[in-house]
């Protein structure tokens, strides 16, 4: 018996160490799984840190068109700043930029000075007034470890000199230019959306403060606002950006503006010029195409005609140049959805996307995001209405050029029927259609029409082109 408890407890022994052995086993082997887990989680956020700091900043589809692009870096402890500005002809303007910088690298060194940080920033530039005007708009990214945050500040000159807010707008035409600026940031889908969600008063964040507006930037046709984070939406939007017309600010300008500004000085003779002559719209649709759409515009430069271009998204994007060629020659760019899909045949999610994807394509290339829809075959519902949310440029003759191919067709469709406030149809990808403007538009102009687009048309006429409405020719009872 005695022998056999003395067996059992050796056997008792060895399992008791055995055991241990186990134990300790699986607390080196954690302690060695942990300590992997911190080293990467380490490694991960020094990664993390020096993408975060060396990451390029770069405004998406900045217009820097003057100027050479000049680039300002330097480190004091722990932070370090690189900032993109542009270099002019006018060593005052630089001076004034230079003195600007300046200020902002002071700023930031001297706020948490002991904490890693980094800024950077780029910039658009535009001219205005035949380039006797210049804007500038700086976007700033400041970034820390637990800090990433952008903000926007704006310079305007003309002839050297450096604009405000009061030298643009009349003093006691303020209120009603806040009332303008509230309209559209109301109107903008995106915006729209966030002022739902987070329930936000535009009314309580403009009151009594004009100070809101002091961002600004000065393009050809109209005025660019930026609020930086937190003033007028949360700061987790950053900073948001609403480009208003100069049509529908011009009543509120200062005599100031109008001087520095010709084109707008001039605006109510030239209207006034036009206004007198029977008006006429001619509308483009299907394109841009290599093979046509150039030879209407040679067609309409060379009688310094304008009209308006319904773009087929994935076209534009096959053509980007003409694209470009069609804006910079001062014709109307609109929306012909992306595939053009008949619209009232699709769902909600694919009816945003027709529009939004041609919208958004558009605005990349030429920084002009289009006010205007044709829907496909004119085919549209309420539905269609309430998504796509624009004016719905309809027509009033109807060439039929796709159909019948043919040239002199088209000549007479239009030179029979023609008549003040018509809205024009026609496809630019129609061979026959590139030939017959060559007799259209001079025949027109000689009857005394003057060929604008379809926006200023009605910006002559007085008829405000409303979202969800469809427009068939420039009369005021002609909307549905």
């Amino acid at each position: 018996m005695k022998a056999s408890k003395v067996f059992k407890n050796k056997n008792n022994s060895k399992s008791n160490k055995k055991s241990t052995n186990k134990y300790k086993s699986i607390a080196i082997l954690t302690a060695i799984v942990c300590s992997i887990c911190l080293l990467l989680v380490v490694v991960f956020k020094m990664f993390h840190l020096e993408n975060l700091f060396n990451n390029e900043f770069k405004i998406k589809n900045s217009k820097k068109e003057i100027g050479v692009v000049q680039t300002l870096e330097g480190n004091k402890n722990s932070k370090s700043y690189e900032l993109k500005y542009p270099f002019l002809k006018n060593e005052n303007l630089n001076s004034v930029i230079s003195s600007h910088l300046k200020q902002e690298i002071k700023d930031f060194l001297n706020e948490n000075e002991t904490e890693k940080a980094k800024l950077q920033s780029d910039y658009n530039i535009f001219s205005f007034d035949e380039n006797n005007g210049i804007s500038i708009c700086f976007r700033y990214l400041k970034k820390a470890k637990k800090l990433k945050k952008e903000t926007v500040k704006t310079m305007v000159f003309w002839h050297d000199k450096k604009l405000e807010i009061k030298n643009i707008f009349a003093k006691d035409k303020i209120k009603k230019v806040i009332s303008t600026v509230k309209n559209e940031i109301q109107n903008n889908k995106e915006f729209a959306k966030i002022i739902k969600k987070e329930k936000i008063v535009l009314d309580e964040k403009f009151q009594n403060n004009p100070d809101l507006l002091n961002n600004f930037i000065i393009k050809k046709d109209s005025i660019e606002f930026s609020f930086n984070s937190g003033l007028i939406f949360p700061e987790k939007y950053g900073v948001i950006s609403i480009d208003i017309e100069n049509n529908l600010l011009k009543e509120n300008f200062s005599e100031t503006f109008i001087k520095i500004n010709p084109s707008d000085a001039l605006i109510k003779e030239k209207d006034l010029k036009k206004s007198k002559k029977p008006l006429i719209a001619l509308t483009f649709d299907d394109g841009p195409r290599e093979d046509t759409t150039n030879v209407i515009l040679d067609e309409l430069e060379k009688h310094d005609a304008k009209a308006t271009f319904f773009v087929i998204g994935k076209e534009a994007k096959q053509y980007p140049e003409i694209l470009k060629r069609e804006a910079a020659s001062g014709h109307e760019i609109a929306n012909h959805t992306w595939s053009h899909k008949t619209l009232t045949k699709l769902s909600e999610k694919t009816i945003e996307s027709e529009v939004e994807k041609t919208d958004d394509f558009v605005e990349e290339t030429i920084n002009f995001r289009p006010k205007l829809l044709r829907s496909p075959g004119g085919s549209i519902n309420n539905k269609v209405k309430k998504i796509a949310n624009k004016p719905f440029i309809y027509w009033s003759i109807d060439t039929k050029d796709w159909k019948t191919n043919d040239e002199k067709k088209t000549i007479d469709a239009i030179l029979k029927n023609a008549s003040d406030g018509d809205i024009i149809l026609m496809h630019d990808r129609v061979k026959s259609t590139a030939e017959a403007v060559k007799t259209i538009i001079p025949e027109l102009i000689n009857r005394g029409f003057c060929l604008v687009t379809v926006s200023e048309m009605f910006r002559l006429k007085n008829i405000p082109l409303e979202k969800g409405r469809q427009y068939t020719k420039a009369i005021e009872e002609d909307s549905n």
